[in-house]
């Protein structure tokens, strides 16, 4: 702060953006807490021919207004990625590079959760129902019924760009890494042309999403503050500023790799797909209670890969992960191979406890933890503490085929004796089971 100077932050890389995004989704959500509606909703695609957005400013809390709105916005989505989609297809081979990436921007984790909110409210809606069958399908084309690998899913579909900088950026900011103070840092250092640089009305000191005095000014119809038309200019800076910063990241990604630098954006993708086992406009009810199941397994897994995608020791700190652990010795007995590691200090509050489903053992790499495919040649039980075990001791069990199998034994050489994690997958046992049921009662159905 003393320099003004941008500087690298605790983390060489991320994992929760890609380097590249031919076609780039900016997303902005306002909800209003006194109304629990939203208040705004902006919308900005960019690809090789350019920008173009569409807003939506809802100065009442009229619940049929919200519902137009989501319809109004996601319609767009939906549209930009079936051409993508089709466009892909067409070309018929992933490694093409003609082949087009397409990927999710939020900058705050709370709009993500104040659209998800939003869709809640209007369920009884139809359209927002087909639109969830459309959400179904911005995964990739795999078998309906959920399963434990998850093939072919591509890691996260969205970025909220405001954890990719706090891992990869020292700012000179105060408190809050809001899309303000980051993108007026950036922009003093030359590295962005456009900031936020909001309205005296608009502007907060540790947030830039819009305040509550703004909106309710705009509901209660008080005469005085922003109006529809400043907060929608509100809405489009924050979407300019957003892309600014996603292309500055990306850019700057590319130059680390182009003169032998570790690269920063490690985020997999392949070129976007749709899911192509439903068909949303041709939907009964058991098609409607199997999105929804497949719609909580995806978002169930997805939050863990949210999570594993934290640097370790992150992920240490929040209780996800036992480590770094050293690996004390190994007995093999009957069907079961047992690892016993002292922990440090730090981890002994973690939330893991034995009994735990989804656990893995490996060296912390993500390019492992985030893997589904991988967990099962991971996968481990946490112990109760053997009578002679100290405090400070975790004992882990293996099957012994997993144990010594070639994947993990390769493992074990990387880690050593002193880098260990322990870390929690995901685990769904009952998605599979409904999607079973469902399927049975829909072949009950007599024509």
């Amino acid at each position: 702060m003393r320099d003004d100077s941008v500087q690298p932050g605790t983390e060489p890389h991320s994992f929760l953006m890609p380097p590249r995004a031919d076609a780039a989704i900016y997303l902005v959500a306002d909800n209003d807490p006194v109304d629990d509606t939203l208040v705004a909703l902006g919308y900005r695609y960019v690809d090789s021919s350019g920008a173009r957005e569409h807003i939506e400013i809802m100065p009442t809390a009229d619940r049929a207004a919200e519902a137009d709105a989501l319809v109004s916005i996601f319609g767009r989505l939906v549209a930009d990625l079936e051409a993508i989609d089709a466009r892909n297809e067409a070309i018929g081979n992933p490694n093409d590079p003609a082949s087009l990436y397409a990927h999710i921007f939020l900058y705050e984790t709370t709009e993500a959760l104040a659209i998800q909110n939003a869709v809640k409210r209007h369920l009884e809606d139809p359209r927002v129902r087909t639109g969830l069958l459309h959400m179904v399908r911005l995964f990739p084309p795999d078998e309906v019924v959920p399963e434990p690998e998850f093939r072919g899913m591509q890691h996260l579909p969205a970025t909220a760009l405001r954890s990719v900088v706090e891992q990869l950026l020292s700012l000179p900011v105060t408190v809050s890494y809001d899309l303000r103070q980051v993108s007026a840092a950036l922009q003093r250092a030359g590295l962005i042309v456009e900031s936020y640089q909001p309205a005296t009305d608009f502007e907060r000191p540790f947030s830039s999403l819009l305040a509550l005095d703004v909106s309710r000014n705009l509901r209660e119809g008080r005469g005085h503050g922003p109006d529809v038309a400043a907060i929608r200019e509100d809405v489009r800076a924050r979407l300019a500023a957003s892309q600014a910063i996603a292309d500055w990241l990306r850019a700057e990604h590319q130059r680390r790799v182009a003169t032998s630098q570790s690269p920063m954006l490690r985020l997999n993708k392949q070129p976007f797909r749709l899911q192509a086992s439903f068909n949303p406009l041709d939907a009964g009810d058991l098609d409607v209670l199997r999105a929804f199941e497949l719609l909580e397994n995806r978002a169930g897994l997805l939050d863990t890969m949210i999570q594993l995608a934290r640097p370790t020791r992150v992920r240490r700190d929040a209780g996800r992960a036992i480590g770094p652990m050293r690996l004390i010795n190994v007995s093999e007995k009957g069907l079961s191979a047992f690892l016993l590691f002292s922990i440090p200090r730090e981890a002994e509050d973690a939330d893991l406890s034995s009994g735990a489903f989804g656990l893995i053992l490996s060296d912390g790499e993500p390019d492992l933890v985030l893997e589904p495919r991988l967990w099962s040649s991971m996968g481990c039980d946490l112990m109760d503490p053997w009578p002679n075990d100290p405090p400070n001791f975790l004992r882990v069990r293996m099957f012994r085929p997993t144990y010594n199998g070639q994947f993990f034994q390769d493992v074990k050489r990387r880690a050593g004796q002193d880098g260990w994690w322990l870390d929690q997958s995901f685990v769904d046992f009952n998605s599979a089971k409904a999607d079973n049921f469902l399927t049975f009662l829909g072949a009950q159905v007599q024509p």
